[in-house]
């Protein structure tokens, strides 16, 4: 995916599922799990129904390598 630095993006994630199993989503960020009650702003979640859920990027950043 192309994002040009300070732009939102929102990354999908869609599941099917049998309906008797309990589905938790869980985004991570380099390896560590993101905190959405810890109120970091860059993060946020959209659609918690239990077959969409997606992450969304606020003001992308770039870094250097």
């Amino acid at each position: 995916m192309d994002v040009t630095v300070g732009e939102s993006i929102v990354l999908p994630c869609q599941v099917s599922h049998d309906p008797s199993v309990d589905v938790v989503f869980m985004w991570s960020f380099n390896g560590n799990r993101i905190d959405f009650n810890k109120g970091i702003h860059n993060f946020e979640r959209i659609g918690r129904v239990s077959f969409l859920n997606s992450l969304v990027l606020n003001e992308t950043i770039c870094h250097s390598l």
